[in-house]
C-alpha cells in the first residue's frame, strides 16, 4: 500500500500538473456557486436581507436627498453662515408660505394647492426672528423645460409677494454667499 499514493498522483515532477488541475476545479466550482445565487454560503454576511413591503405591497429604496452639486452648494452656504442662520434643504414651500387669511377657504385651499408638492432647494431661516429670510434655487438644465419655467415662474411670484428674497443659481455660477445674506 505504500506506492498506492505515488502512483494515483504521479511522482513529484507530475505533481504540479496535479495542483494546477485541482486549482481549475476549485476555480469553475466557485464559479457554478456565484452564478447560481448559492454565493452566500461563501459569503453568509453579503447576504441581502429580504425587505419588507409597504402596506400598499411596493417595496421603496431610499435615494439621495442633495445632488453632488447641491451638497457642494450645502456646504458653501453653512461654512459662512452666521451665529442665527441656519440652512435647511428640501422644504416645501407649503411649510413656509401660505395664502393669505384674507380670502376665502375654497380660495386659499386652491392656491395652496399649487405649491403643496414644490420644495426649495435652500432656505435660509433667521431663528431668533423665527422667519425664512432667503431661498436658494438651484437650476440645472431641467429648468429651461416649459413646465419647469412654469413652475419656477409661479414660486418666484409667489416669494416676491411673502417678501422673500429669492436667488436662483445656475450651474458653476460664482456667488458671494456673504453679500447674499447681507441682502436679506
Amino acid at each position: 500500500m505504500p506506492g498506492f499514493i505515488p502512483t494515483i498522483i504521479g511522482t513529484a515532477h507530475n505533481l504540479s500538473p496535479f495542483l494546477i488541475l485541482l486549482a481549475c476545479i476549485l476555480v469553475v466550482g466557485l464559479l457554478v456557486l456565484k452564478t447560481s445565487g448559492k454565493t452566500e454560503l461563501l459569503t453568509p454576511h453579503a447576504k441581502k436581507k429580504k425587505r419588507p413591503l409597504g402596506v400598499d405591497g411596493l417595496i421603496y429604496d431610499a435615494t439621495p436627498l442633495m445632488t453632488d452639486w447641491e451638497v457642494n452648494f450645502f456646504r458653501e452656504v453653512k461654512a459662512v453662515l452666521s451665529r442665527d442662520l441656519e440652512c435647511f434643504t428640501q422644504v416645501r414651500y407649503a411649510d413656509f408660505i401660505q395664502v393669505s387669511e384674507d380670502y376665502d377657504r375654497y380660495t386659499r385651499y386652491n392656491a395652496n394647492k399649487k405649491i403643496f408638492g414644490k420644495s426649495a432647494d435652500f432656505v435660509i431661516y433667521n431663528s431668533r426672528k423665527r422667519a425664512v429670510v432667503l431661498v436658494y434655487e438651484l437650476n440645472d438644465s431641467t429648468h429651461s423645460r416649459p413646465d419647469r419655467m412654469e413652475r419656477d415662474a409661479l414660486i418666484s411670484s409667489i416669494l416676491a409677494s411673502a417678501n422673500i428674497p429669492l436667488i436662483q443659481v445656475k450651474p458653476f455660477e460664482e456667488r458671494d454667499i456673504r453679500k447674499d445674506l447681507r441682502m436679506r
